[in-house]
């Protein structure tokens, strides 16, 4: 019988502790998941974040490419030159050489430009920035040659009428050999009337497009290519098919050549390609290993702790549970009713897991099933009846909290327990269920045959007896009839509200106990309603109903004390969800004091509770308000701001925006709006350089138009004529 025991306690706990290593190990599956998603994640957005700064260079470059064409172009040396003729003697030396110095100048800024010249196609003329060449085929031959393109096809991208990028290689430049890649970006031009075209070539190294794209020492492991919208290869390094990948815009993971790569696909505005940068996973596999490597020796070492101490905490209880049980089997045996009681009280110490064993030999339910239905009324089905017969339950019922009894400090809470049951017992003179809350509070079930007056009369002086016993120092409180087991949590949570607030200086707190000639607990739905006006801040209700609480005749002491500390639990339960501690000195049961002083305390907590609501609320509004008005004069500038978009931001509904609005500036959300921008448009045009349109795209107008009309509106003059001098009249008070 022993061993089986201690076999049966041994495994019970090494399973339980061994469920414990399995559900460390399920949490850190989906944890090390996400935390492998989240790397690779980041390492991704990593190579997205620096494709976004290449893209946003290369742009601004070929930006600059069209800004310096159409400035050549425009200028009137360039024009002279090109509508020369086809004779070539009408432009003279110094306007060639004011061109070349022109082209020169402005190039001077593209950082990644080798070479550049200007073609026109009117004369045939070619510039570079230090000569002119009067024929296409003289520049070919003389200053320019590209390796694999012939002079035909030289010749036709002059003559072509559109903007084009081509990759070249192994350029000749001034007859000296450059053996490298190259883009060429050719940016022409015409003047619309067909007086004279022309274009722009700029020669761009691939190495230099390259470091811009991909930096670092993993450059040699990337690829990268630029393509057309017809998914045609402008430009290529480390690419080796023929056509460009079929990739979406974005980052994404794809395969190259049999290898797991992260494609980042941008593309540019103007011209129409893009740009795609592929980085092998490879390069990022080293830091994943990282986490797998961290996350393993965390779930390891998990595991080894877990299964030590469950080991360690088996053998503990194991170790303490042999000489006690050794000493139960020698001298009682499971038929004598009084094993439990004289074998545990006199040799047990301490032990949860024996005294959970010993209650199954009890065939008792566990304490935890009823402290659960008390908790949450929740019964599980088919358990009513098997609850019903533990409890004993009749039709007259009641429940006795007993609030942290002070008694046997020395015994553990398990002896503790059943020697106050045997207490209990003995006092009410009949068998009693006595549980245990994990709060330390002690839930007796008292069940009465009859509900006679007499019968109750003795039940209540028993209960006051019982105080005197265990010389407890708060009330123990009793509670009323109750039916059916499914009232037991209602009832339990009166009386457990009820501990914290009771008269201390009573023995007994009586809750619409049948054997009081009067009901002297408050009503729920009184104090419900109490709750409801204090933080709706309706004082004169509050107050009202706190005083009806004593209207009552032949008011005794002990009454009072019940309705006062039931109007007090009340008081400084919402007091501390709203933060208002002031009010405990009033709420003290001051017995120096006059009942209706005691009385008018209380109605003077509402006063400062509802107040303390009242300027919560009040200062939850002007912190709203002054979120609004922060909110639009941060943001007036933006063209699209509107009345939705605020309300959206500030979590408010467009009418409490526009009558806020209405009450703050007497005006609506777009007359304010608009009063800010002219504000700013009336400082700008005084103080600064801008030209008028760039003041109203500034100030947050969507095209100048709607500036010009609304400055007049609101000052009587066009903004030109405020930058000229004059000063508005005063603005009229709407």
């Amino acid at each position: 019988m022993e061993k089986k025991l201690i076999l049966r306690i041994l495994l019970r706990r090494l399973v339980g502790y061994l469920a414990v290593v399995a559900a460390f190990g399920a949490l850190m599956v989906p944890i090390y998941s996400l935390m492998h998603q989240q790397t690779e994640r980041a390492e991704m957005a990593d190579v997205a974040e620096q494709m976004a700064v290449a893209v946003n260079e290369l742009q601004g470059y070929m930006d600059s490419v069209r800004f310096t064409t159409n400035r050549l172009f425009n200028s009137s040396e360039v024009q002279l030159l090109a509508m020369s003729g086809p004779e070539r003697n009408t432009a003279d030396g110094i306007t060639k050489n004011a061109v070349n110095k022109l082209l020169g100048d402005l190039v001077y800024n593209m950082n990644f430009s080798t070479y550049q010249y200007i073609t026109f196609r009117s004369n045939e003329l070619v510039l570079d920035g230090t000569r002119s060449v009067d024929s296409y085929e003289r520049f070919y031959d003389n200053v320019l040659r590209i390796q694999n393109v012939t002079r035909e096809q030289w010749t036709q991208w002059q003559n072509q009428a559109t903007s084009g990028m081509w990759q070249v290689e192994d350029v000749s430049l001034n007859r000296n050999s450059y053996t490298a890649d190259y883009l060429l970006m050719r940016q022409s031009y015409s003047d619309g009337a067909g007086d004279f075209d022309g274009s722009l070539v700029v020669l761009m190294p691939l190495d230099e497009l390259v470091s811009l794209f991909l930096s670092g020492e993993n450059q040699e492991q990337c690829l990268f290519y630029l393509k057309d919208s017809d998914n045609n290869l402008l430009m290529r390094y480390n690419f080796d098919d023929q056509k460009a990948l079929n990739l979406g815009e974005g980052t994404q993971l794809s395969n190259y050549h049999g290898e797991r790569h992260i494609f980042v696909s941008m593309q540019l505005d103007n011209p129409h390609i893009s740009a795609v940068v592929g980085v092998p996973y490879r390069v990022y596999a080293s830091q994943l290993r990282q986490v797998d490597l961290a996350m393993l020796g965390y779930v390891m070492a998990g595991f080894a702790l877990s299964l030590l101490l469950s080991i360690l905490f088996t053998a503990r209880e194991l170790n303490r549970l042999r000489p006690v049980l050794c000493q139960i089997m020698d001298e009682a045996t499971p038929d004598n009713r009084y094993w439990f009681e004289g074998a545990l009280v006199k040799k047990l110490v301490s032990s949860t897991a024996l005294t959970q064993e010993l209650e199954s030999v009890r065939d008792k339910l566990e304490h935890s099933q009823v402290e659960a239905l008390l908790k949450t009324g929740y019964l599980p089905s088919g358990a009513e009846k098997e609850l019903q017969a533990v409890l004993g339950l009749t039709e007259h019922n009641y429940l006795l909290v007993i609030p942290r009894a002070q008694m046997l400090q020395a015994a553990s809470p398990e002896v503790h327990l059943m020697m106050l049951a045997r207490q209990v017992e003995s006092c009410y003179d009949q068998p009693c269920y006595v549980c245990n809350m994990v709060e330390g509070d002690v839930v007796v079930i008292l069940t009465l045959e009859d509900a006679s007056e007499h019968r109750l009369y003795d039940l209540c002086r028993q209960t006051e007896q019982l105080h005197d016993q265990l010389g407890c120092a708060g009330a123990l409180v009793l509670s009323g009839c109750f039916e059916t087991i499914r009232q037991m949590s209602e009832v339990y949570w009166q009386a457990r509200n009820m501990v914290a607030y009771a008269d201390p200086t009573q023995k007994v707190c009586y809750l619409s106990s049948e054997s009081l000639r009067r009901v002297v607990s408050p009503e729920v739905t009184n104090l419900n309603r109490l709750r409801e006006y204090l933080m709706a801040a309706q004082t004169e209700q509050a107050q009202e109903l706190v005083r009806r609480q004593f209207h009552v005749d032949n008011l005794s002491i002990r009454n009072f004390q019940q309705a006062f500390y039931g109007v007090r639990c009340i008081l400084l339960d919402v007091a501390q969800q709203v933060g208002c501690s002031d009010i405990l000195p009033l709420c003290e049961n001051n017995e120096s004091l006059s009942i209706r002083k005691r009385i008018s305390n209380l109605c003077d907590c509402c006063f400062e509770i509802c107040s303390h609501v009242d300027a919560l609320r009040r200062s939850h509004n002007q912190q709203l308000q002054q979120k609004i008005l922060e909110w639009i004069g941060e943001n007036y500038t933006n063209p699209d701001l509107n009345a939705a978009m605020t309300a959206q931001h500030c979590r408010v509904s467009q009418k409490y925006l526009s009558q806020f609005l209405k009450e703050q500036t007497g005006r609506s959300f777009v007359a304010y709006v608009e009063t800010l921008r002219l504000d700013r448009a009336m400082e700008l045009l005084r103080g600064s350089d801008l030209s008028i349109s760039e003041v109203g795209a500034q100030c947050g107008f969507a095209t100048s138009n709607t500036f010009y009309k609304a400055f007049r509106r609101k000052y009587g003059m066009s903004p030109s004529a405020v930058r000229g001098g004059a000063v508005p009249a005063p603005e009229k008070e709407e």
